[in-house]
């Protein structure tokens, strides 16, 4: 496995704030570990939020995703819902990724209208 450094500077994608940013280094090395690789990642709030679009195996093989990742201890429907709105926009399946849990009623709005969103909760 390459050091993080190197795989970073490998991409053009990624905003030289996030070079210096923890939270986004730590998210790259757990991603890395389970062989994610991030092609596009941007801070929308530094330490907070960043979008990303993912490359990672599926059983019906490589698939790309767009990623919003919060840092926050619960996130809520509305923040499920701006992941979503972007995701489509790029016309991409959609990945939300939060340090926390979801809301009670996020965790209901997951059942009912985002069905087709992967929630990874405690990353």
């Amino acid at each position: 496995m390459k050091p993080i450094e190197s795989q970073l500077e490998l991409s053009n994608d990624i905003d030289d704030k996030l070079l210096k940013d923890k939270e986004f280094l730590r998210i790259k090395e757990k991603m890395i570990k389970n062989n994610i690789t991030i092609e596009f990642a941007s801070i929308v709030k530094k330490t907070k939020e960043f979008d990303m679009i993912i490359r990672m195996k599926t059983p019906i093989g490589v698939t790309r995703f767009f990623a919003k990742y919060k840092n926050k201890k619960r996130s809520n429907d509305a923040d499920i819902s701006n992941a979503v709105v972007i995701g489509q926009s790029k016309q991409m399946p959609i990945a939300f990724i939060t340090s926390g849990e979801l809301s009670k009623k996020a965790r209901e709005q997951v059942n009912k209208l985002f069905k087709n969103v992967m929630i990874v909760e405690g990353f």
